[in-house]
């Protein structure tokens, strides 16, 4: 299966109706899509669920012929029926994978050929550093020096040694005066079978609710 058949599947799992849109919509961006039409149309699935309207064949169908000025709304649904199947829409989260993958490889290949041509040392050194930016393309990640990451870790313990200590209280005055648990904390909850351990939980989280 090819790059675009790919994009296809994911696009019809996106106008299926499942419930998917805002999976699909969250990890994919149009400039992830190699074939104009499909990012047309997954731009316009962009739209419709920031809009908090409802993503699927008949919608996509009305904002195409929109943007078109005389479309045939019933013929226009039906080629995007043919066009984009939806029967495979359980596997999305493979297809994603699949489509970042090959795109990332393309762009591997892309900065291999250009490091490969490179005129001087700095030009080199630019498309070596575009690749360390490739390699940790995710969401909410972001390429650092050795420098940069340490000055970021000074600036992150500076500000919060400055910020007032708050302990988590539980509702028990011989445990909040003994435990000092900060938000973020892993607290370990131990005891026999039939101890407490569970009704003593509950009454922390009926306490902090």
């Amino acid at each position: 299966m090819d790059t675009r058949d790919i994009e296809k599947r994911i696009i019809g799992a996106l106008l299926s109706g499942k419930g998917q849109a805002g999976e699909i919509l969250a990890r994919l961006q149009v400039r992830d899509f190699s074939d104009s039409l499909n990012q047309t149309v997954f731009a316009l699935c962009e739209r419709l669920f920031t809009r908090g309207n409802p993503v699927n064949f008949v919608t996509v169908a009305m904002g195409l012929c929109s943007q078109s000025h005389g479309e045939d709304m019933g013929r226009v649904r039906e080629s995007l029926e043919r066009e984009y199947p939806a029967d495979d829409a359980a596997n999305v989260d493979f297809y994603i994978c699949s489509l970042l993958e090959a795109n990332q490889l393309r762009e591997y290949n892309r900065a291999g050929t250009a490091l490969q041509y490179a005129e001087d040392v700095e030009e080199a050194e630019r498309v070596i550093q575009e690749l360390n930016g490739l390699t940790v393309r995710q969401a909410g990640r972001k390429a650092f020096t050795a420098s940069e990451a340490a000055i970021d870790f000074a600036e992150r313990l500076e500000t919060r040694l400055q910020a007032p200590v708050e302990f988590i209280r539980f509702g028990l005055t011989p445990l909040d005066r003994e435990l000092y648990v900060q938000p973020g904390d892993f607290l370990v909850l131990g005891g026999r079978p039939s101890a407490g351990k569970t009704l003593l939980a509950l009454q922390f989280a009926l306490y902090m609710a």
